[in-house]
């Protein structure tokens, strides 16, 4: 009895915690419908893709309805960045670099199997610190790989980040990575 009581809620867990991740692929699924491509810095995002060592590279949108810049889809990755804030072609450089670095290491890819275990583990702690731990070990690797492969003071980038950051948190967890 008690198995079966222990298996429904697993199951219900389970299901839960579907629901919410495909409420959120189907967020942003329709944000990426309703965005805009834009080839607006190419020069600069050919540029940066060589640094990152890409030689394919995800397009970039534009959307009003997104609060800060991200990446998202597994297999074909685009880039969104938000129309609402104002940044500086030498801000772009930075945040474009961010993204591509997100690409080049595959962390959504490798982001899926943080979902999967979230999803299928759901009711262990450690696995909720486990995935914290992983979302922001991610971004460090990202931000390391930006200060390496395009020679930028620390300080100059920071601030680009809080910027960013403090105007508008990510609101799209897993299905994207974005800061």
């Amino acid at each position: 009895v008690w198995m079966m009581a222990l298996a429904t809620i697993w199951v219900a867990g389970v299901l839960a915690k579907l629901l919410v991740t495909s409420r959120e692929y189907a967020r942003v699924r329709n944000l990426l419908s309703s965005a805009t491509e834009t080839k607006r810095h190419a020069a600069l995002y050919s540029s940066l893709g060589h640094k990152h060592g890409l030689s394919r590279l995800p397009p970039i949108v534009v959307s009003g309805d997104v609060p800060t810049p991200f990446v998202t889809g597994l297999f074909s990755p685009v880039i969104v960045l938000p129309t609402r804030q104002i940044f500086s072609e030498s801000d772009i450089n930075l945040l474009l670099g961010h993204e591509l670095a997100h690409v080049a290491r595959r962390d959504l890819q490798f982001g899926l199997i943080a979902l999967l275990a979230a999803i299928v583990v759901w009711f262990h702690p450690a696995i909720r610190y486990a995935v914290c731990a992983y979302r922001d070990a991610r971004e460090m690797a990202c931000d390391t790989r930006v200060l390496a492969r395009q020679a930028v003071p620390a300080h100059r980038y920071g601030a680009v980040l809080l910027q960013v950051g403090v105007e508008a948190p990510g609101v799209y967890g897993i299905a994207a990575a974005s800061r």
